[in-house]
């Protein structure tokens, strides 16, 4: 190991001895979930099942399995609690180099399947699996051997099962190689989830000129109707384009078995990214994973953490989308710092928004608002940004639904923000409609934490997003997917409040805050008389007194008052002064 590897090493080791490495900004985080030390981060395996993820590893210089507990998936591998499950037996063919393991629920049990190997040898890997004895994911396995086919008694690695959803019938798909460096894409058919009943047929194909003699670590997703299998090709530890990344084998006529069936993407579809916010190095080993409750697609895959050619990967997540034509769109792989709302259905941080209230919403890049084109009434006005003057057609009412989603009303018109023609695609424009309560006009609200939010369609689940990050006047607002950029992050300010009612004297102090009963406000100077108001979002005012000041310290409680955002309005011997306060 080289010494600047060591330090490099020793430094992260005090950064996770003082506190968590992933980011995290309220409910928004970021990216990596785990860390690469003291153990690399490779190949993950992530389900959710009865309100928890579960996550599995190889540890231990890869000689044991072990799985995590824990209910938010950016905390998974940081606080989640862990339980050994298997070790690898000596003396064995499965003894020692244990990769890929592989959490499965499948026909009413849990299942491992994992790689191993004997004699330090790479050829010897071949595929086992652990069944569980309960429906506990951490609870007791058992082995049940090899998993193999008969015509491929050769290196096999990256196992897993599909489950076709149209008959329930059971496949096994891996990595092979008859002779290395050449490794391909298996499948083969299952009597049960442990054994393989038919030979197996290689469908990855001769090297596409974007690829390296690597295809490996395969999985699957299915969207209406369309069976789509992902791999890893390139070079493992190269950070560079020529690095590990991602392709697809789309199935075209429903028959797993015919290596004619199975056609190969035309390019990468998840590569290594360089940009204005950061790096990301060799993505690869992509699995897929639904949000809790099952409205979002997210991807989880390992990169590496340094820009070298060694091991130190570590676990990363992000949402995905589709396009019109049911195939995946993985974007680009989101770097680290960049925030990131949590999978729907965890529990989150809730919007800044009294539903009802009136708003603008201002885009973080351009610090402009969300505005009617030229202040028209009529349904099909497609929706810009402006500078805020006050005008009716930058004014929204947010209604919450009650279902975890809300709408969104031009004062001005009385229509509703909409995707320009119930479209599913990137780019599409945003345009006001009269409201039927389509999915096309339903949002979710998803506050990142940090002041801003993120605002996604229902019907595509990609984000409101200003045209292409730029921030001049009567730029379009469109659908992308979610990567971060400030141009997808809004600011939701509630207008039934004057302007002036968020200007802070900084004279005064106000804590604890947030607060769970009382607030104490400190004044720098003695006054006679101070009144002072308590304020809902709306602007609506829940409680008013006047008292005569004769300290620094006034104590007020708050304690009847339900959770939320209120405001606190302050007179002071002619001197006015607002100040926003979470009570718990």
């Amino acid at each position: 190991m080289s010494i600047h590897r060591i330090i490099k090493s020793i430094i992260l080791f005090i950064v996770l001895g003082i506190g968590s490495f992933t980011s995290v900004v309220a409910q928004g985080f970021s990216n990596p979930i785990s860390t690469y030390f003291p153990d690399d981060f490779p190949d993950p395996s992530v389900v959710y099942y009865n309100g928890y993820y579960y996550g599995v590893h190889s540890e231990k210089g890869s000689t044991e399995i072990w799985i995590y507990k824990y209910n938010t998936l950016k905390d998974l591998f940081f606080k989640g609690t862990k339980k050994k499950v298997f070790a690898a037996p000596q003396n064995s063919i499965n003894s020692e180099a244990i990769w890929a393991p592989r959490l499965q629920y499948i026909q009413g049990n849990w299942y491992i399947y994992y790689t191993a190997s004997f004699g330090g040898k790479v050829e010897n890997h071949r595929m086992f699996s652990l069944m569980g004895d309960t429906q506990d994911p951490q609870g007791a396995y058992y082995e049940l051997g090899i998993i193999t086919a008969d015509n491929t008694n050769f290196l096999a690695i990256d196992g897993t099962v599909i489950v076709k959803p149209t008959d329930g019938s059971l496949y096994f798909v891996w990595s092979g190689a008859a002779k290395l460096p050449q490794q391909n894409i298996y499948i083969a058919p299952m009597g049960d989830p442990t054994y393989i009943n038919g030979p197996a047929v290689m469908i990855s194909g001769s090297n596409a000129n974007w690829e390296n003699p690597v295809h490996e670590s395969p999985d699957f997703i299915y969207k209406n109707g369309k069976s789509i299998l992902s791999y890893s090709t390139g070079e493992l530890l190269n950070p560079g384009p020529a690095g590990y990344k991602t392709g697809t084998l789309t199935n075209i006529d429903g028959n797993y078995l015919s290596s004619r069936s199975w056609v190969k993407s035309k390019g990468s579809v998840f590569e290594y990214y360089s940009g204005a916010d950061g790096e990301v190095y060799a993505p690869g080993a992509s699995r897929f994973l639904k949000s809790p409750d099952g409205t979002e697609d997210w991807l989880v895959y390992h990169a590496k953490y340094f820009n070298d050619n060694e091991y130190n990967r570590e676990y990363r997540v992000q949402k995905f989308t589709w396009d019109a034509n049911d195939n995946p769109l993985f974007e680009h792989p989101i770097p680290s710092g960049v925030i990131m709302p949590v999978p729907s259905g965890e529990e989150s941080l809730a919007a800044e928004v009294s539903s009802g209230g009136s708003y603008k919403i201002v885009a973080r890049n351009s610090a402009l608002a969300l505005t009617v084109q030229s202040n028209s009434s009529q349904a099909g006005a497609l929706i810009e940004q402006r500078s805020f003057t006050g005008s009716a057609n930058q004014n929204w009412v947010i209604t919450n639904l009650g279902n975890g989603y809300y709408k969104i009303i031009s004062k001005n018109s009385g229509l509703a923000l909409a995707i320009t023609n119930s479209s599913i695609d990137s780019g599409a424009t945003l345009e006001q409609q009269t409201y039927t309560g389509q999915d096309n006009q339903l949002w979710k609200i998803s506050n990142l934490g940090n002041r801003y939010h993120v605002i996604t369609s229902k019907f595509s689940q990609k984000c409101m997003d200003v045209t292409a990050n730029v921030v001049t006047q009567g730029t379009l607002i469109d659908q992308w997917p979610y990567l971060g950029g400030y141009n997808q992050q809004w600011a939701l300010v509630n207008i039934t409040l004057s302007e002036a009612s968020y200007d802070l004297n900084n004279s005064l102090k106000i804590y604890p805050n947030p607060t769970s009963g009382k607030l104490f406000i400190e004044f720098d100077a003695l006054g006679k008389n101070v009144s002072y108001e308590i304020l809902d979002v709306t602007g609506k005012t829940l409680y008013h007194n006047l008292t005569s000041l004769e300290a620094r310290m006034l104590e007020i409680n708050v304690s009847s008052l339900g959770s939320g955002i209120y405001f606190l309005k302050l007179k002071f011997d002619n001197t006015v002064s607002t100040k926003k306060f979470i009570k718990n």
